[in-house]
This record gives structure tokens, C-alpha cells and sequence, in this order.
């Protein structure tokens, strides 16, 4: 699997992990693949490399965590990414079908959204590089505005190959939440 820990603006667009940068804090990149719930591999270089799945139908989960120095990124520091599938034998080396989401975000230079209430994302799903288009996708988007103690459900919907989502900050949020 090659999974881009830190995505820029679209498809092709991205950045590995950097050991440090200009005096900064090393970046996390670390992944974790577990097998009917027993970890099976793990990295701290992210999801970068081959992996292999011991044969035989399971349920796996991987799970991708990223985060760069907060005083150098004061937005989208981190992340926690999983994936949840079912694995089985197979007679030659495949790719696991992973979905990649990319995501347009009104944002600014400096990585934040106005402060206006109500935003639209873009959002488009796609497979590992290299892999067919998905088929039978759903999305669904929730936003947090306190740290992900609560989830509110945005409002998505399919525009063209993609979706939308329209996120509105609750009303007693101020400012760029």
C-alpha cells in the first residue's frame, strides 16, 4: 500500500513525511494493521511499503495517523485516518482497495476558512493510484467544532464525478472554529 500521508490540492499532489524541517519538530507518520482484531504489522513511517495480509478470510482494519508541528501548521496538524475490509486468499500480490477521499476546502495562504458560518467543501473518492474508480459510493459528512467531542451531519450531496457538503458552525461559535 501507498497511502500519501500529508495531500496537497488534488490527486498527485502530496508530501512524505518529513524527518525535520528548518529547526521543526519531526512529522508523525504511523500505521497500524490489525487482522480480527490482533496487530499484525506496524510502522512508524506510515503506510508507505508492501504489507502482507496472511491468507484466509479476515476482518482487517488499518489504521494512519499523521500530525506535524502545530507552531508551524496552526491548522490540519493531524489526522487519524481508518480503513475497515475484509481480506482472503488470493493466488498473486493485489492491492488492497482502500478509498482515498480529496478535498477542496475554501481556505486560505494559511490553511483557514473564513469566518463566515456556512462553507461548501468538494469531496471526490477515488482508489489507491493506479487502481479503477470506485463504484457504489456513498458519503456521508459530519463536522466538529469542539476537538471531536460532538459530530453535527453536514448537509452532502453528488455534483458531477464528486460530492458537496455544506457545513454550517452552530451559532454560538464565533470566529474560525
Amino acid at each position: 500500500m501507498f497511502i500519501p500521508e500529508f495531500t496537497g490540492s488534488g490527486s498527485g499532489h502530496f508530501s512524505p513525511a518529513e524527518i525535520t524541517f528548518l529547526g521543526s519538530q519531526p512529522d508523525v507518520a504511523t500505521a497500524r494493521l490489525y487482522r480480527s482484531g490482533e496487530k499484525i504489522a506496524a510502522s512508524e513511517e506510515g503506510a508507505w511499503g508492501d504489507i502482507e495480509v496472511p491468507a484466509g478470510n479476515a476482518d482487517c482494519r488499518l489504521d494512519l495517523t499523521t500530525a506535524r508541528d502545530p507552531s508551524d501548521w496552526a491548522y490540519g496538524a493531524s489526522t487519524r485516518t481508518s480503513w475497515s475490509f475484509r481480506s482472503d486468499t488470493t493466488t498473486s500480490e493485489s492491492r488492497l482497495p482502500l478509498l482515498q477521499l480529496d478535498y477542496d476546502v475554501p481556505v486560505d495562504t494559511r490553511n483557514a476558512v473564513s469566518r463566515a458560518a456556512k462553507h461548501t467543501l468538494g469531496l471526490s473518492v477515488r482508489m489507491q493510484d493506479g487502481m479503477a474508480q470506485p463504484r457504489g459510493v456513498h458519503v456521508t459528512v459530519e463536522a466538529s467544532y469542539d476537538g471531536g467531542r460532538s459530530w453535527a451531519a453536514a448537509v452532502s450531496a453528488r455534483k458531477g464525478s464528486g460530492y458537496t457538503a455544506a457545513v454550517e458552525r452552530p451559532a454560538h461559535l464565533r470566529g474560525n472554529a
